[in-house]
């Protein structure tokens, strides 16, 4: 048995369009009355000396699943190899199969990243909720590809794609394998395999703590709505002084910088806002503050100042922020006004409905959706 199969039946050359949300679409392009497969197995040979650490973690994560789905065999079992193909969109790939190879082509690491993980999907049936659902795998010898199958993806419709990791009492609580770290990662694997590019990778102490990890993984860092720049939180910084920026305005534009500085060489997308200590209304801890209009000026001019910020690190960075709670009310009636260039997101009010979220007896249930 060699790694180049020939196959009795008929098949076809297909050209496979994926990605972009949709499911594959094969389209017969040509017809042959033997067709040469690749084999995939146990001994395929892998690319070494990569570098990029988002590239390493899906190439090991796939080495992972070739060792799961494929049994023990002295058959050779062809070779994987990665090519910088600069004509490619960002975040695409190409997959070629060939008499002994299987070449992956992409533009930059995520299209690496995506292609590893359609290798894994495609041809050894991992799916991307494996973890989660105990998926039950059928070990096998290995797998053929017919020679000339071409696997494309398409853009996705959205550029920032993710989720936020929140609430996570029980996650941080589960170790796995004895790692407690090992949630996280899959959660973040999970994502990736899902097409997405983004992450808040937890609250408070776990935000700071996996950051690092999900950003080496290839994930974009952004930031919980109460948390902005992703900075610790004041109250947790100074637990003995009241959290008002009114008294303290110097702390808390250091801890804004301290979050810019531990975050530089990451790709991040800077959640900058207004919030009280706890997730709540700031001025709930400084009633000074007791007008619509007082509050959207003290917002709207800290969100200017955190941009100021940001944009002294990195003139091209890109900000964000959560018209959540009671900043979609101010918001709504024209009390708080944005940057141009910061992305709005629009929040639901915990339900799924896309109103604005009680805080405590206040319920205006106001829209939070943008104009058409």
């Amino acid at each position: 048995m060699t790694a180049c199969q020939r196959n009795a039946a008929p098949l076809s050359k297909e050209v496979v369009h994926t990605g972009g949300g949709g499911r594959a679409v094969l389209t017969p392009i040509m017809r042959f009355k033997r067709v040469i497969a690749m084999l995939l197995n146990r001994n395929t040979i892998f690319p070494a000396a990569v570098t990029a650490k988002p590239i390493q973690y899906a190439l090991g994560a796939l080495r992972r699943d070739f060792d799961r789905i494929f049994a023990a065999t002295a058959a050779p079992g062809g070779r994987l190899l990665l090519t910088i193909n600069h004509t490619l969109a960002a975040e695409q790939y190409t997959l070629t199969a060939g008499t002994d190879t299987l070449l992956l082509s992409a533009s930059d690491d995520l299209g690496f990243v995506y292609g590893l993980f359609e290798i894994s999907r495609r041809f050894l049936g991992v799916q991307p909720f494996w973890f989660w659902n105990d998926q039950p795998f059928t070990v096998r010898e290995g797998e053929k590809i017919p020679v000339g199958t071409v696997v494309e993806s398409k853009s996705y419709k959205v550029k920032y794609r993710g989720w936020f990791v929140n609430d996570e009492t029980l996650l941080s609580h589960w170790k796995v394998e004895r790692r407690a770290n090992l949630p996280f990662v899959m959660a973040f694997e999970t994502l990736l395999r899902l097409g997405g590019n983004m992450v808040i990778p937890g609250t408070g102490k776990n935000a700071v703590l996996y950051r690092r990890t999900a950003a080496d993984m290839g994930l974009i860092i952004t930031h919980h709505h109460a948390e902005p720049l992703g900075a610790e939180m004041f109250a947790q910084a100074y637990p003995d002084l009241e959290p008002m920026y009114s008294k303290y305005p110097e702390k808390f534009r250091a801890l804004w910088q301290a979050g810019i500085d531990a975050q530089k060489d990451m790709r991040v997308i800077w959640n900058i806002g207004f919030r009280g200590q706890g997730d709540k209304p700031f001025w709930d801890d400084d009633p000074q503050y007791d007008t619509p209009e007082k509050r959207g000026a003290l917002i709207s001019a800290l969100i200017k100042e955190q941009y100021d910020l940001v944009k002294a690190n990195d003139k091209h960075a890109v900000c964000c922020t959560n018209l959540y709670g009671e900043t979609m009310e101010l918001y709504k009636d024209g009390f708080l006004h944005l940057p141009e260039d910061v992305i709005k997101i629009w929040a639901d009010n915990g339900y799924g409905k896309m109103v604005s979220r009680r805080q405590g007896n206040s319920n205006p249930r106001v829209p939070a959706l943008p104009p058409r």
